[in-house]
């Protein structure tokens, strides 16, 4: 009796041909207990009854092997275990002959199988990629059934506003492409090469060109007035607010006036006076009452005539008693004589002096000279508030130059 066992104990892999001479079976036991060690019974015992790991994965089993001894258990050889236990086939490959391979048709692109024929991103060759909506057919980037090629990008002719039944004829201005044919929606008329509603456009109102002017809008394809506004001349006007059809065409609101629901009305704060709103607390012409005009320089302070701070009403204008001379410190008294008022008091200008109710410079006033009733008797003059003589004398000229004149004063 011959027994030939191949054991690959490293791996985990037990595999032994069947002598054809063995016919006791001893080449199981001994396999089972290489594989299996203490837990070897089970194994043998199986095999003694032609079935068992030893006749799924061992020396007993069909050749070629179908499947493999891994950690103690009988795995199929397949994609998990391609060749040896746990060595997996993926990015699409599949185990063929004990080696992960891709499928025919199939290449290997960045280390995962890909169908150059249908795939999108590596059409006929590695890495070429189908874009702008085309898809892999054959190995070549086409666009699908129904599409045209326009410029390098799939195009739907039959409805793309952009390429209507042609690539590049573009629908424009509102119109959409049917059946491949730029059309106007439903409602609506090309008018100059743009879809309008003739019922509702007021640029094109019942007609092409027919345009709605003076503020009528397009209503089921006529001219209307809109809601709350009536036709005046011509021009629609909300009679409620407009300021010259105030409650009725052609009634025009007052200066200062609004027109509030219909009525000509004049703003929080201000009263109608003869057609024009005025601020009866702050108005001049009317001051508390319509009519009621505040005196010259007189302003109005919440509704009554008042002077300005520093002045006083005096005869029905506002005067300043303290530099009036017309009113100086009371209204009425009057600074005459030459005198001016000053702080209230008439008085005279400097260097003059109040003599006999009249300002007069005692330096040079033949008649108050240096005080008042003093008189120089003639041919005496004042001068310097003296009463002095005076000598007028001529002196010789040169040749060519005129004569000079000069005054002797003098006192005695």
């Amino acid at each position: 009796m011959r027994l030939i066992n191949l054991l690959f104990l490293a791996t985990g892999i037990s595999i032994a041909a069947a002598h054809p001479e063995d016919k006791s079976h001893n080449h199981c036991e001994k396999w089972c207990v290489a594989s299996f060690g203490p837990l070897s019974v089970g194994c043998i015992a199986l095999a003694s009854k032609g079935k068992g790991p030893c006749y799924e994965c061992g020396p007993a089993a069909t050749q070629p092997l179908s499947k493999l001894l891994c950690n103690k258990n009988c795995v199929p050889i397949g994609n998990q275990h391609c060749g040896g236990c746990g060595i997996t086939c993926g990015n699409g490959k599949s185990c063929l002959g004990g080696r992960c391979v891709c499928p025919a048709g199939s290449a290997i692109c960045s280390g995962t199988c890909k169908n150059l024929r249908s795939d999108n991103e590596n059409c006929g060759a590695c890495g070429t990629a189908c874009g702008k909506g085309k898809i892999c057919f054959g190995g070549k980037c086409i666009c699908p059934p129904g599409q045209i090629d326009c410029s390098g990008s799939c195009q739907i002719l039959w409805n793309d506003e952009n390429n209507c039944g042609a690539c590049g004829a573009s629908c424009g201005s509102g119109k959409a492409c049917h059946g491949g044919r730029c059309v106007c929606p439903g409602g609506s008329t090309s008018c100059s090469g743009t879809c309008k509603n003739l019922r509702k456009d007021s640029e094109n109102c019942g007609g092409c060109g027919k345009a709605c002017s003076n503020g009528n809008i397009c209503d089921d394809g006529r001219c209307v007035c809109p809601a709350g506004s009536v036709n005046c001349s011509g021009a629609c006007k909300n009679l409620k607010s407009d300021n010259l059809n105030c409650g009725a065409c052609g009634k025009a609101c007052g200066n200062g006036q609004t027109c509030v629901d219909g009525v000509c009305a004049c703003p929080s704060g201000s009263t109608g006076c003869s057609g024009n709103c005025k601020n009866l607390q702050t108005d001049i012409a009317n001051c508390g009452t319509c009519g009621k005009a505040c005196a010259p320089g007189q302003t109005c302070q919440n509704g009554q005539c008042e002077c300005p701070p520093g002045s006083t009403l005096c005869s029905g204008t506002c005067k300043n008693l303290l530099n009036d001379n017309n009113n100086c410190g009371t209204c009425g008294v009057v600074c005459g004589d030459g005198r001016t008022c000053q702080n209230g008091k008439c008085e005279c200008p400097p260097g003059t002096t109040l003599c006999a109710g009249a300002c007069r410079s005692l330096q040079i006033d033949n008649s108050h000279c240096g005080a008042c009733g003093i008189i120089c008797p003639s041919p005496k003059i004042c001068q310097d508030g003296q009463c002095m003589w005076t000598v007028v004398r001529w002196w010789p000229s040169l040749p060519g130059r005129p004569m000079c004149m000069y005054t002797i004063w003098w006192s005695m």
